[in-house]
């Protein structure tokens, strides 16, 4: 039978008139001249059925002789069914494929001879397939690395852009905020500012603290939420132990530093962009870290060394030939992987915050780059903490990507979280000193943008001046209240204000608290002008019962009263701010026992200030106290109305029995209540009722 080339040779010879080169026929079949010689040979005896024979002649070519009649009777048979059923393997599509399948599945090498038996070609036929395979092939893998290369290049491009778009936007957020309310919806709980604030009363003293009472009876954490426009957890604690704690006496540097941001705007929102960079961790417990690194060991450095060594060690063994080195490499580096997850379900936390307290530092080093009153300072503490920022890549925080999976992974197999941990430590407990004036400094920084910021959304704001005599404002109103009412304070002797319910008597009282307070810590005041002496402000308005000491209100109302005189007989000035002094005993108790407390008090440098119901107090304490009240006004059309306004002396009003009929009590039941009250206004005694 006939292969498929060799009746395409026929084909072209039975069209030819005349002699052609055998280079004729190879360039039509695609194959070699030797390759046409050798089917010329194989076909001679085919031929020599139909007495055809073809004539070679040297430089001249081939050409095929014989009767016209037998070249027609070779066309048909060629063109039939049973020449057509030659072997498919002959076909050049089928050497293409044949050739490069021996190349790429077959690992053993193939000589020429082996490709002409098999499949009928020889050497040159061989290479004709081969070389445009060749460049195709090359065509081909040139397409795909230059296809990963411009994918790469297109991947760092958009990350690249990503990275970007996100800082340009990050700038625009910290513009845009300036000026207004803070809003921080998923950080600085309290539970952790207040960790930190504990954490560093274990080696820091202040002239004063607001402790949890008066704190939570001013409501002072949404005072603290107001002020908050900070980007870190650095700057939100530093913030938080200023509004609990401060020291007697003028903060220039925070003064200092509130100027050069407000002359300075595009430098603050540089330092306020480092600061979100670094963002915030609520419970990154760096403070413990910075005042006791020897408590957070984790380990023996050296065995955590050891095992990241392992693998290493594994794999110069293998360049050098040596079979032990696979078995160490793979062994050591799945052993790592198991050890370190195990390892790091219980140092996670540890981990977490060394990673805050890494980028802390890194983020110290960037701001001290740029111009401010407090660099120099920076540079001077930052510097002995270096090479810390080297250790970051090691506490990376994981976001799921491809990169952060494979530095994860990294990580598992040398053990590096556990070795730059001990390392970073080691260098905290050298540098104690120095660790913890730049975490001062940078928190000095931030809060003194969240103050500037403060003053500046604020309505009325003014710094506060001391003198040694007692407290003055003018218009001075409550920070949480959207439409305060504005009012003065001249607060020289203890001062019983008094007025119906929902008055204004527990507002004022607690806006003079709040304001004693952040006179003292951010040197604001919210007030048009506002002054005070240097002293310890204490609360005792909003006591409840301790159900878990198992006190009752009374009991807890009079451990509150005592913790208040307690700091008082210590003889230095205090700010007492009493609401309804005792009121949870009966009613000739409660007068008597507040009475004496305010006149106690009246013995030491300090100043009272108390809201009470109890209009006898304003007579029996009138020579030891100033009276002050606010009133309200009661008609049918409008019901009860407040003005908010204080005004000096005691209350001369009631509003309890006249908004009984507005909300249109018995009329009968009404007039009694009236009755009584007029009668125990003249007799100083109650009427028995029949």
């Amino acid at each position: 039978m006939l292969s498929k080339r060799e009746s395409q040779l026929i084909e072209l010879l039975l069209e030819e008139e005349g002699f052609q080169p055998a280079s004729f026929f190879s360039e039509k079949l695609n194959v070699s001249n030797k390759t046409i010689y050798q089917d010329i040979q194989k076909l001679g005896q085919f031929l020599n059925r139909f007495e055809l024979k073809i004539e070679k002649k040297p430089r001249i070519g081939i050409y095929l002789i014989g009767k016209s009649t037998k070249k027609n009777d070779v066309k048909i048979f060629i063109t039939s069914k049973e020449a057509l059923s030659t072997e498919v393997k002959y076909s050049s599509n089928y050497r293409r494929v044949y050739l490069f399948a021996n190349l790429i599945f077959k690992t053993d090498k193939k000589r020429y001879e082996y490709f002409e038996k098999n499949i009928g070609v020889g050497k040159g036929s061989n290479n004709a397939i081969l070389y445009p395979m060749e460049n195709r092939i090359g065509e081909k893998c040139m397409d795909q690395k230059t296809f990963i290369v411009l994918l790469i290049c297109g991947v760092i491009v958009l990350l690249i852009a990503l990275d970007l778009n996100a800082r340009r936007k990050l700038k625009e957020s910290i513009h845009k905020k300036w000026g207004r309310v803070p809003y921080q919806p998923r950080f600085d709980k309290e539970k952790s500012l207040k960790e930190a604030w504990l954490t560093e009363k274990e080696f820091r003293s202040w002239s004063s603290e607001v402790d949890d009472l008066t704190w939570y009876d001013l409501d002072m954490f949404e005072v603290f939420e107001g002020i908050n426009l900070t980007y870190s957890s650095i700057g939100s604690e530093a913030l938080y132990q200023r509004l609990r704690s401060f020291d007697f006496g003028k903060d220039q540097q925070l003064e200092k530093l509130i100027t050069f941001y407000q002359e300075n705007p595009q430098t603050r929102e540089k330092i306020q962009y480092q600061f979100a960079r670094l963002g915030k961790k609520d419970g990154n417990f760096t403070k413990q870290y910075l005042a006791d690194g020897q408590s957070k060991q984790i380990g023996h450095v050296g065995f955590y060394t050891f095992l990241g060594l392992l693998p290493i060690i594994g794999l110069i063994l293998l360049l050098f030939g040596q079979v032990l080195g696979i078995y160490l490499a793979i062994g050591s580096l799945i052993f790592n992987t198991l050890y370190y997850q195990v390892k790091k379900q219980t140092l996670e936390t540890e981990i977490n915050s060394m990673g805050y307290l890494v980028s802390t530092i890194s983020t110290a080093n960037q701001v001290a780059k740029i111009a401010t009153p407090v660099r120099d300072e920076l540079r001077q503490n930052v510097k002995p903490l270096k090479d810390i920022p080297k250790f970051g890549f090691s506490f990376r925080v994981k976001s799921g990507s491809e990169a952060e999976i494979l530095f994860d992974y990294v990580n598992m197999m040398f053990m590096l979280p556990f070795i730059s941990y001990h390392f970073v430590i080691s260098r905290l407990e050298k540098k104690t000193k120095e660790a913890m004036k730049v975490w001062e400094l940078l928190g000095e920084m931030e809060v003194a943008a969240a103050v500037l910021n403060y003053r500046t959304y604020m309505p009325i704001t003014c710094q506060p001046e001391f003198m040694n005599n007692g407290v003055e404002a003018e218009d001075l109103y409550h920070p949480l209240l959207k439409e305060a009412v504005v009012n003065p304070v001249d607060w020289h002797q203890n001062i019983l204000v008094t007025g119906s319910n929902a008055s204004g008597k527990s507002t004022y009282v607690k806006s003079i608290a709040i304001n004693c307070i952040l006179a003292q810590t951010i040197q604001t005041a919210l007030a048009e002008k506002f002054t005070l002496q240097h002293g310890h402000v204490l609360t005792s308005m909003a006591i409840e019962d301790d159900l878990f000491v198992g006190d009752s209100y009374f009991v807890s109302e009079i451990k509150s009263i005592k913790r208040l005189l307690d700091q008082v007989e210590k003889g230095e000035r205090c700010y007492c701010f009493v609401y309804e002094i005792l009121k949870g005993t009966n009613t000739i108790e409660r007068i008597a026992s507040s009475a004496a407390v305010v006149r106690w008090l009246a013995d030491y440098p300090s100043l009272a200030f108390v809201a009470t119901h109890d209009i006898e107090l304003t007579e029996i304490l009138k020579n030891e106290c100033e009276n002050v009240h606010f009133e309200e006004q009661v008609t049918a059309e409008k019901g009860i109305s407040f003005d908010f306004r204080l005004k000096k002396g005691p209350a001369t009003t009631r509003n309890a029995i006249a908004l009984l009929k507005v909300l249109d009590y018995p009329g009968e039941l009404v007039e009694n209540a009236k009755e009584e009250a007029m009668y125990f206004d003249q007799n100083r005694t109650w009427r028995v009722f029949e």
